[in-house]
């Protein structure tokens, strides 16, 4: 294959890789924003709740208490957020707080919520066991954790909207990176046929030793070429005085032989 083509297929190849590696991150980038921004939707609420808690601990009411109440912070809590969200209680062992009428399951493992609950974070969110999480830590008058109201939404949504990006970025690349891909292709190209010429050319010297070949090179490589050719040349020159020389040299032993012989 031809030195020229094969840096071209190698460029291009690096253009590819960079297209498809700027697609994956603007996944990924995308996934990051829509599940910090779902994460705040429910921390606000589940904040509120928390606040409404440890103002209720100062006056001795347990959380337990506030979270069986009708129509108390996290009776409210839930009516605010959408249908699909369930709003627990936990205690600080991970255990969630029964409530009248409600499901008292923990959907999810209950060892990832006990280490946030035990780190005393005031706020946070996690994705575990197909739900997007987010909690807020209590802390009662003490400074020790009390519990935490946890908000758990079915993270479908983030993978439905992951795969809607992905058909955009998709129809976006056929729609405009295709066509800057092919342009770029052509300049790619004829940007590295004068250096493919050089290239080949060098080749030609170096394994050929066809130095007529530098006179007609143009591109980035030529002025080092043209520098190389006349070395060459006068490498070339030399060699053939020197073989002159020696032919000479040869010629006269040899007269001198014959007639020493005589």
């Amino acid at each position: 294959m031809r030195i020229g083509l094969r840096v071209y297929i190698y460029s291009m190849f690096v253009i590819m890789a960079a297209l498809a590696l700027l697609g994956l991150m603007s996944i990924v980038k995308y996934e990051n924003i829509l599940t910090n921004t779902l994460a705040k939707r429910l921390t606000i609420v589940t904040e509120d709740t928390r606040a409404s808690a440890e103002k209720a601990g100062s006056l001795g009411v347990s959380l337990k208490a506030l979270a069986q109440q009708n129509g108390g912070p996290v009776d409210v809590a839930s009516q605010l957020l959408p249908e699909d969200v369930r709003v627990v209680v936990l205690d600080p062992r991970g255990e969630v707080i029964a409530v009248p009428g409600r499901d008292s399951s923990l959907p999810v493992a209950a060892e990832p919520l006990i280490g946030k609950i035990a780190a005393k974070q005031t706020n946070w969110h996690m994705r575990e066991g197909g739900y997007l999480i987010a909690g807020s830590t209590v802390i009662n008058s003490f400074g020790e954790p009390e519990g935490a109201i946890i908000a758990l939404q079915p993270d479908q949504i983030i993978d439905q909207r992951d795969t809607a990006m992905l058909r955009r970025i998709t129809s976006f690349s056929f729609l405009t990176l295709v066509p800057i891909a092919i342009i770029a292709a052509i300049v790619v190209f004829i940007s590295l046929r004068p250096l493919g010429h050089s290239i080949h050319a060098m080749r030609s010297v170096v394994e050929e030793q066809d130095a007529a070949q530098i006179s007609r090179v143009h591109g980035p490589l030529a002025p080092t070429l043209h520098w190389f050719g006349r070395i060459f040349g006068d490498l070339e020159e030399q060699r053939d005085q020197a073989v002159k020389a020696l032919n000479e040299i040869e010629a006269l032993a040899s007269t001198e032989g014959k007639r020493d012989g005589k």
